[in-house]
Formats: structure tokens, C-alpha cells, sequence
């Protein structure tokens, strides 16, 4: 290929293959390498473009992780139980939160795919609605802590102002899906407020998913994905957190899909999927790949045809590279 040839050229000749401009094309190199079956020298490239990008970012694992503590404390059991607002009864919005690279592209599609729902994507509606209350009450606390201080009337007014934005993209679907992934830190929240929705976590083997974000230059903030130990301990704090909302939330509101097992029966995956968001089945669910919605996430090529599994156990490919990430897991190898 041509444009491999190049890029090859351009690294070999560069004076410094360590300067900050060449941090795309590492990520590009890497995944070439990774298209040919070159996985050491993809790896290699992997870690020299996440080195480089890790290098230009502000990230402090510390106070990312006492924003996590933060969530639990604030949403027990007992606020839940007891919330200071009695929530919007629509069953209009399902959440799809994970991890990026864990299905949530193929999760979304085949919900699509049904004629009673329609798939919003990755809207940042409900943080902009969050802000936007911040912003004409300045006394209210940041989130997690602005739970607990909102009166019913704050709750109010951002489960409207959502669910009319919301409704708004589809007015006559009875389902819509707001696959903004972070929304993993306000499950509880927007439980308060849309007591009915569902919640689905998408899943996948954490060495794949979490190698799948390293391998990834993403246009969003997501500071914590270009170095194998941050990676590894920010995934075992997410983790805590969903095992924690497993825990809070009344049964039947949040279920785990795991890609793996969507990749092995596809159908069994995608009736139980309709099954739990209360829809009845629709043979359409299965022709998701035939779909012509817009997807506008890194996952727009496996969205467009069957599935396959071949990044099933990728990790595997790349040898002792990948150890300290399996570490920082908690993984014994």
C-alpha cells in the first residue's frame, strides 16, 4: 500500500521519531502494522504515540479517583430509596454506558433497528442540561455533590428539558437511546429523575477493551488512556462504580451485555436486548448492519457489516508488550 510506504518513510527518516508532531502517524503506523499481522512492530508504534500524547496532557489520577468515591457516597441505597424528586414515568430513554470500544456502536444499531425506537447517538444533552442549571443557580455544588442540594424544582426542570430535547430527535418512537458512554457517572442521577429508563452496560474482555482505547488517538478528553498502568486502574475504578450502581439500583433497571457473547448468538443477545427496554421482538433487530442511520463514533466500520470476532482476545497477539497492562488489571498471566 502505498500510503504505508510513506508513512513508513516519513518515521525512518525523521531526525526525531519522538517529536510531538509525529504522534498521529504513530497511532496510523500502528494500526497499519496491526492491518498486515505485525503486531510487535504495531505495539511498538501503539506506545510510542500514546507515549507522546500522554506526555502533552494533564491528568490527575487522584482527583479522578476521588470523583469516583465521591458517586458512591452520594448515591446510596437509601437516597435512592428515598430520592427528593419522584422522577419523570416515561420509558422513552435507554442509556447505553461502558467503557469506549466495548460493543456499544453494535448494542445501539441493532435497538435501532427496531421500528418503535430510534438511536440517538452520543448526545450530550443531560451534562449540558446539568451545566445549564449551574449556571442560573451559582450556588448550586458541583456534580456529585449538587444531588443532594437540588430542590424538586431544579430536578424538574432538567428531566423535562431533557426529555423534550430527547423527544424532540424522534417524537413518535416510543424508545430512544442516549449512548453518550460517561454517562456511567450519572446512572443514579438520571435514575432519580426517569425512574422507568433502562440502563445497558456494555462489556467487554477488559484486556481487549482496554487495549482497544491505548491503540485509539481520541478526539475527546479521555487523558487516562495513553499509559497501560493509569488505564488498568481507571478501569478497575469504573468497574467499582458499575458494581456499585449493580447494587443501588432496584432489579431490572440496569443490565450487562457482554461483547463477546453478542458475537458468539447474536440473536439470543438482541431478543433478550428488546425483551428488557419492553419491546416487543422485530426481525429487523438482526438486519442492523443494513441500517442507514449515521454513526459517527471510531465503531462506524463494524456497524456496517454482520458481526465478526475477530477482536475477540486481540491482547493475545502482542506478547509480553501488553504485561503491564494485564498488571494493572489485577490479571495474573
Amino acid at each position: 500500500n502505498k500510503h504505508f510506504q510513506t508513512m513508513k518513510r516519513i518515521i525512518g527518516e525523521a531526525a526525531d521519531p519522538m517529536d510531538e508532531r509525529y504522534t498521529p502517524l504513530h497511532f496510523a503506523l500502528g494500526k497499519a502494522y496491526d492491518d498486515v499481522g505485525e503486531y510487535e512492530k504495531a505495539i511498538e508504534h501503539y506506545i510510542a504515540g500514546a507515549t507522546l500524547k500522554r506526555a502533552r496532557l494533564d491528568y490527575d489520577e487522584a482527583e479522578t479517583f476521588a470523583f469516583f468515591d465521591a458517586i458512591q457516597e452520594t448515591f446510596t441505597k437509601e437516597f435512592l430509596e428515598n430520592p427528593p424528586f419522584q422522577g419523570d414515568a416515561s420509558q422513552v430513554p435507554v442509556f447505553i454506558v461502558g467503557m469506549p470500544r466495548t460493543g456499544s456502536s453494535l448494542i445501539e444499531q441493532i435497538i435501532a433497528s427496531h421500528p418503535q425506537a430510534f438511536g440517538a447517538g452520543e448526545i450530550k444533552e443531560f451534562n449540558r442540561r446539568l451545566g445549564a442549571l449551574r449556571g442560573r443557580f451559582p450556588a448550586l455544588p458541583k456534580y456529585p455533590k449538587l444531588a443532594r442540594r437540588m430542590s424538586r424544582d431544579h430536578y424538574k426542570l432538567v428531566a423535562d428539558g431533557y426529555l423534550s430535547s430527547v423527544r424532540a430527535l424522534a417524537p413518535s418512537a416510543d424508545r430512544i437511546t442516549d449512548k453518550l458512554l460517561t454517562n456511567y457517572y450519572f446512572v443514579g442521577l438520571l435514575h432519580v429523575m426517569f425512574p422507568k429508563a433502562k440502563f445497558i452496560q456494555t462489556r467487554r474482555n477488559p484486556v481487549d477493551a482496554c487495549l482497544s482505547c491505548y491503540s485509539k488517538l481520541f478526539h475527546d478528553d479521555m487523558p487516562h488512556s495513553y499509559d497501560f498502568g493509569e488505564l488498568g486502574r481507571y478501569y478497575r475504578k469504573y468497574a467499582d462504580l458499575m458494581a456499585h450502581w449493580e447494587a443501588v439500583l432496584p432489579p431490572g433497571t440496569m443490565t450487562t451485555v457482554v461483547y463477546e457473547e453478542v458475537v458468539s448468538d447474536v440473536e439470543r443477545n438482541a431478543r433478550d436486548l428488546i425483551d428488557f427496554i419492553g419491546l416487543p421482538w422485530d426481525e429487523a433487530c438482526l438486519a442492523f448492519h443494513e441500517s442507514a442511520r449515521p454513526v459517527k463514533t471510531a465503531s462506524v466500520v463494524q456497524v456496517r457489516r454482520p458481526v465478526y470476532t475477530t477482536s475477540v482476545e486481540r491482547w493475545r497477539r502482542y506478547g509480553p508488550a501488553v504485561q503491564p497492562l494485564i498488571e494493572s488489571l489485577g490479571f495474573q498471566s
